[in-house]
């Protein structure tokens, strides 16, 4: 399952369709590289940025140095507060690690979670750093 959520944001960049994943995909909550697990609430930035929203609304935010674009979703139940989460989640710290110093195409492993995952390393936007993709 986590292979799975990592080809999602590393490689196809989908919509993500609840605003829990918000805070995993911008590495806040509980759910970071030293405790997997279920994510927190998002981040305040992505619920200011759907205050005044409708769902399925386009929206925006700053979090740290990143730039985020998404859409307007209300969490897994559908009843919490509207969010923004992300068009394309960032790699996970882990991936990016696993890149460092090596070059596009290059073999690379990392650890997330309870799952090894091995890949190559992929360049994502322009400023992003290389990023260990799954097979």
């Amino acid at each position: 399952m986590i292979r799975f959520a990592l080809l999602l944001s590393l490689i196809a960049g989908c919509t993500t369709d609840d605003a829990s994943t918000t805070a995993q995909a911008v590495g806040t909550g509980s759910a970071d590289a030293a405790h997997p697990g279920p994510p927190g609430p998002p981040p305040p930035e992505a619920l200011a940025a759907c205050a005044s929203s409708t769902l399925d609304a386009a929206c925006s935010f700053d979090h740290l140095t990143d730039h985020v674009t998404g859409t307007c979703k209300d969490g897994p139940d559908h009843n919490g507060p509207l969010a923004c989460a992300p068009d394309r989640p960032p790699p996970p710290p882990e991936a990016i690690a696993a890149c460092t110093g090596a070059t596009a195409g290059a073999a690379c492993s990392f650890d997330h979670g309870s799952d090894h995952v091995e890949g190559s390393c992929h360049a994502g936007p322009v400023d992003a750093p290389l990023a260990c993709a799954p097979e």
